[in-house]
């Protein structure tokens, strides 16, 4: 577990795990919304994939885009809420996968940008000790449930 794009790949994958539920809790409420997820989760199998095969430039990059721009528009539907959908600029609750999935986006932005930075000593303490944590943290996320 110590390759930090296989880390980066599993929070890929665990994020979009956690985009897939939220597609089917969201499927009743908004369609829209539950569309978005898939789309998202979908990308994010993608790009973990490619962090593992092919870990080009691109792919990275990729994997860094996504990741942040999914985060950033998880806090604003957190703070101030979304200006689409059926509850607009309403913030939503607070959930534990919903922070589990951002902070495995946000980690996994941390090891793509060390590994890029080639810091090797950095990258193996980082690898193996909060991507490894998260993981562990994300699969119990998803046995003990979640709230939304």
């Amino acid at each position: 577990m110590s390759d930090p794009l296989f880390v980066a790949g599993a929070l890929a994958w665990g994020s979009a795990l956690v985009h897939v539920v939220a597609a089917i809790d969201h499927y009743g409420e908004s369609r829209l919304f539950a569309a978005l997820f898939v789309v998202s989760a979908v990308l994010q199998f993608v790009t973990g994939w490619a962090m593992c095969r092919r870990p080009s430039r691109g792919a990275l990059a990729s994997a860094v885009v996504l990741s942040l721009g999914i985060a950033a528009v998880w806090v604003m539907s957190r703070t101030v809420g979304l200006p689409i959908g059926p509850e607009h600029w309403a913030p939503e609750e607070i959930g534990s996968l919903d922070v589990i999935s951002t902070a495995d986006e946000l980690v996994l932005v941390w090891l793509v940008a060390i590994y890029a930075w080639r810091a090797p000593r950095l990258v193996a303490a980082s690898a193996k000790t909060v991507g490894g944590v998260l993981v562990v943290v994300s699969v119990l996320g998803f046995m003990l449930g979640h709230a939304h």
